[in-house]
């Protein structure tokens, strides 16, 4: 797979950005060694760009990507990896359909839509509709997980959280008795993901090569690599510093 420099790059900030958010999140939230400074409000904000920054990213790649369906397989199993990990280490801290399953069950079903679609390429006219429809949707349904139709608290209809099954609490619809410390639903996320697609065909930026900073570049390379393994690393840490040194 030809990489694409502009891409590896946004991706690596994202993740520095993240090391640095669940850092915090750790110092606070899990050892509290720290009293939260920045506030909930702020967290919110900074978590948000985290998220919707790699879902975006994660969608422009596909336009990159050629084995679209053993990839998407492959984030699902790790994610369920991540699951179980935390079921049974960090029960608390239980995480059911994080950025990984979103990521997953998002490729796979783009997979699926290009393998109906066949091999031809949309029109301007198609790209610009999808991208309003896109948009329109995940406006409409960014507060849905939340119990309303609405974006960020701009609420046009409050729905009712009558649901109580997995299946709905994936779908990202308003489920009670279910929670997850990291929950990435397919609603609105899928439509961020799809923009990204859009908004960033492969034939667009080839033309230019990338020379920013490379250190950001390599780390977006090796992204998963460094999902999977940023955590564990601040976890084990920061326990060993409350547990062996404090």
């Amino acid at each position: 797979m030809k990489r694409n420099g502009y891409l590896d790059a946004y991706r690596g900030f994202s993740l520095v950005s993240m090391l640095f958010f669940h850092g915090y999140y750790d110092l606070v939230f899990i050892f509290s060694l720290w009293p939260n400074y920045l506030g909930e409000e702020f967290l919110f904000f900074w978590q948000q760009t985290i998220v919707l920054s790699f879902i975006f990213i994660s969608g422009s790649a596909v336009n990159y990507t050629k084995h679209l369906a053993r990839h998407g397989l492959e984030l699902n199993f790790l994610g369920l990896l991540i699951t179980a990990i935390t079921y049974f280490v960090i029960p608390r801290e239980l995480i059911i359909f994080g950025v990984l399953n979103f990521l997953g069950t998002a490729i796979l079903l783009t997979a699926l839509l290009k393998y109906i679609w066949g091999e031809k390429e949309l029109s301007s006219a198609q790209r610009t509709v999808l991208f309003v429809l896109c948009l329109a949707g995940f406006v409409l349904t960014e507060g849905l997980p939340s119990g309303y139709i609405g974006l960020y608290g701009f609420k046009l209809v409050t729905v009712s959280q009558m649901f109580s099954q997995m299946g709905t609490f994936l779908l990202g619809l308003p489920t009670v008795g279910i929670s997850s410390a990291d929950y990435v639903p397919m609603l609105p996320h899928i439509f961020v993901f799809w923009l990204g697609i859009l908004l960033w065909p492969k034939g667009q930026s080839e033309q230019y090569e990338y020379k920013g900073f490379t250190c950001l570049q390599l780390l977006g390379r090796h992204s998963l690599g460094f999902y999977l393994c940023h955590q564990i690393v601040l976890y084990g840490v920061l326990w060993c510093y409350v547990n062996l040194v404090k």
